[in-house]
């Protein structure tokens, strides 16, 4: 079809367009006037159609190339019916067929048909770019669609040409860049495009005919299977990222998490097709994917005819016993706890100022996998906060959003609030929405603690309720306090009055009680202002903390300390805060499991400081 302000007057002006949903065109973004709900012409079977721009990315352009994705999404009101393309973010085989208008017989836009070959890829902006190489194409084309002939797909749109007049191509729009469109409207018109042909089987009747291409990867799904989970999926109410992020892991051959965040269900389908597993049908995690969705066994609408869906293909392809252990494991999941997203933080040695940063994620079924990790510490401790926030984003979408997060850290960071991070919503903080704990970095790399470590953490599992308060003014030398743990090998917890940071003496404590192997430790971050005034009567804040802490906490059980802690986060958050949880406020949990001894994935290496030396 063919795309312009004045079809009429102009015939040597405007660009091309391709329907790709019941009165949607998609064209390039300079073939159309800038500005959303500008008005076109659309030419198509010898009729003139008003269209209205409704996406427009990008908006303008300075340059006379314009900037990627160089992409618009028309509508076209009152449209008589007609066929839609069925589109491919697929890497395309070798040759192409680009459709479009042309001016090259000198009688105005005419339409046009281009035979070409897939050649490089190019890096332009925020994208790529494929060339398309072997013929001419003509400025009109621009806006046209690209046709792979092995997959009987549209794989891009026609985006410029090279050279007028020469046989030397032009550029490519991959049909993935529809990514960088408004995501809510990809939403919509994608599920409007897999309704389509979910209704009208001629395209999907044309790609089953083709024959096999021995270049390519053997196709995971049918044409006429791939339609129709497609047009299932559209019906379902659009999903969070969070939840998308969740599904993927679930549904994934190996737990692996996508680097890239799926926006529709049809991108994890997409992106679960591209997981080809040694020795598996690469459609199992797409089945495994429905099951996730749909249940064990729905009764009606959509959901039923997912089901459906699943059963016939997974008997087409034998696999029917795969399937029903798929459905037995979907059942189990659903009464199953979330997972564990673990951040470590590590200084340098030549600049401590800078820190190495590694996430990982894990759930019950699979064991820790990193999603992001420092080679060498570079990060200053404000690009630690952000980038884990990014992440944690990601790790705790994985997870559903149920999960505990640990930051093991060195001491020397357990000041740092890492549990007000605001990963999520601004209304809530990290440590307020999930389980949020502490670990000592340098324990894990300490063999020698581990006997003691494990001891106790075995003693904490008991009924048994043993921890031991140290006060504001303990006056308590290290000699004295780990000669008396020796003798207390069933204390579990140290409750700290002041935060460790406040003095030596305390952050010495603190140190005794890690290395003689106790699990748990709590403490506030504010310190006691009566005593670095040296102001404390009977009463200061510190033993304050310790009355309500004990009043709010004694009737749970000590191996339900972070859910209890996230409580008292909240509640000291509230408007109507009683007085114990006010003075609960900034609470500090270090929880440390000797069963889950982080290995280091890699040593930490930096390269060697040099101070800058002064010219002369």
């Amino acid at each position: 079809m063919r795309i312009g302000t004045d079809l009429a007057d102009a015939c040597d002006e405007g660009g091309s367009g391709v329907w790709i949903a019941p009165g949607v065109v998609l064209s390039c973004a300079h073939v159309v006037p800038s500005g959303l709900d500008s008005k076109v012409e659309v030419g198509w079977a010898g009729k003139v159609l008003s269209g209205t721009v409704i996406d427009h990315v990008p908006a303008e352009s300075q340059e006379a190339l314009w900037s990627f994705p160089d992409l618009a999404i028309i509508m076209v009101a009152d449209v008589p019916e007609h066929p839609c393309a069925w589109l491919s973010e697929a890497l395309p085989g070798r040759e192409l067929v680009a459709f479009g208008h042309s001016s090259a017989l000198g009688e105005g836009l005419r339409p046009a048909t281009v035979e070409g070959l897939r050649g490089g890829v190019h890096d332009f902006g925020a994208g790529r770019v494929w060339q398309f190489k072997g013929n001419e194409i003509a400025g009109g084309m621009s806006g046209g669609p690209v046709l792979d002939v092995a997959s009987g797909a549209i794989c891009g749109i026609v985006t410029v040409t090279i050279g007028e007049g020469a046989d030397r191509g032009g550029y490519v729009i991959p049909i993935e860049a529809l990514r960088h469109l408004d995501p809510l409207r990809r939403h919509r018109v994608l599920s409007a495009h897999d309704r389509f042909h979910g209704a009208n089987t001629e395209w999907v009747a044309r790609r089953t005919e083709l024959p096999a291409q021995p270049d390519l990867l053997p196709s995971s799904l049918t044409p006429d299977e791939e339609a129709g989970l497609l047009a299932r999926l559209a019906e379902l109410p659009a999903k969070l990222p969070s939840e998308l992020l969740a599904l993927m892991g679930r549904s994934s051959n190996d737990g692996r998490l996508v680097l890239r965040h799926p926006t529709t269900l049809r991108d994890v389908v997409y992106a679960l097709l591209d997981e080809r597993g040694c020795g598996s049908d690469p459609a199992l995690p797409v089945l495994r994917m429905v099951q996730q969705l749909v249940g064990t066994d729905p009764q009606t609408g959509t959901d039923r005819a997912l089901y459906d869906w699943a059963t016939a293909v997974a008997g087409r392809r034998q696999c029917l016993n795969d399937l029903q252990t798929m459905r037995e494991a979907v059942a189990h999941q659903r009464g199953r706890s979330g997972g564990l997203v673990s951040v470590e933080i590590v200084p340098g040695t030549a600049k401590i100022d800078r820190f190495r940063l590694t996430v990982s994620v894990q759930d019950d079924e699979h064991g820790p996998r990193p999603i992001y990790q420092d080679k060498e510490p570079v990060l200053a401790i404000e690009q630690v906060r952000e980038v884990a926030c990014a992440q944690l984003r990601m790790a705790l979408g994985w997870l559903a959003g149920n999960a505990q997060v640990e930051f093991v850290v060195p001491i020397e960071l357990f000041d740092e609030p890492f549990d007000e991070l605001v990963p999520t919503q601004p209304y809530t903080n990290l440590g307020r929405k999930f389980r949020v704990v502490l670990r000592d970095y340098d324990r894990q790399i300490d063999p020698i603690t581990h006997h003691d470590w494990q001891q106790r953490w075995h003693q904490l599992m008991k009924p048994s309720r043993h921890v031991r308060w140290i006060a504001c003014d303990e006056n308590l030398t290290p000699e004295e306090f780990s000669a008396e743990l020796e003798q207390r090998p069933d204390i579990t917890g140290v409750m700290l009055a002041r935060r460790p940071s406040s003095s030596e003496e305390m952050r010495e404590i603190l140190r005794v009680a890690i290395d003689s192997g106790v699990p748990v430790a709590v403490w506030r971050r504010d310190t006691c202002a009566e005593h670095d005034m040296y102001q404390a009567g009977d009463e200061c804040s510190g033993l304050r903390f310790r009355t309500a802490f004990d009043s709010l906490s004694r009737s749970h059980k000590m191996t339900d300390l972070p859910e209890t802690v996230r409580m008292l986060r909240n509640k000291s958050a509230g408007r109507q805060a009683t007085s114990p949880a006010r003075d609960c406020r900034s609470i500090v949990l270090l929880w440390d499991d000797p069963a889950r001894v982080a290995q280091p994935i890699s040593s930490v290496h930096e390269p060697p400081y040099h101070p800058l030396e002064t010219a002369i």
